[in-house]
């Protein structure tokens, strides 16, 4: 053979293969889903749909030619999505009954005056077990109470949810 024929030989068959890959480009690229279940037993794609099912179920299952059977870059691929399922239904809320505190003793104390100024409010507290009249501060404990509130002529007191005021001046007095 002389290198002429060899160079028309070898300008055919590439003109052959540009014209195959013209033909190519115009033709439609198969995208649609495979078949769940489906082994590739001689056909290309695996693309037979099993039971009756199409989709994928599980994408570990695919195999190798089912997974390159498709354009892996082409702009219609899209991503794997699994099957969406419903969340199981929430258990209805267990109603709480709490019990009833039992009644707390009212405060076996006496508010003997208040002192309000610059430095802060106190109240002056007797008839507590043991001790002297003494002066307290709000947040301060006295007994089994918490002296939460000092006002002109009263005080509140607090135990567990209970709410106490006692006046200065009671009006049994």
């Amino acid at each position: 053979m002389t290198t002429l024929f060899k160079l028309a030989l070898l300008g055919s068959l590439a003109g052959a293969l540009l014209l195959t890959n013209i033909y190519l480009l115009g033709a439609p690229v198969e995208t649609t889903a495979i078949a769940s279940g489906v082994r590739a037993t001689g056909q290309l794609a695996g693309i037979a749909v099993a039971g009756g099912k199409a989709g994928i179920e599980h994408i570990e299952g695919l195999t190798f030619i089912q997974t390159f059977s498709r354009p892996l870059f082409s702009r219609d691929r899209r991503r794997y999505e699994p099957p969406k399922t419903e969340p199981p239904p929430k258990p209805e809320p267990k109603s709480i009954v709490q019990k009833p505190l039992p009644p707390v003793e009212p405060p076996n104390f006496q508010l003997i005056g208040i002192s309000i100024n610059n430095a802060g409010s106190r109240a002056l507290i007797s008839g507590l077990p043991g001790l002297d009249p003494q002066w307290f501060a709000e947040g301060e404990v006295i007994g089994d109470w918490k002296l939460t509130a000092i006002a002109d002529a009263a005080i509140t007191v607090t135990h567990g949810d209970q709410n106490v005021s006692i006046n200065l001046y009671p009006e049994n007095r």
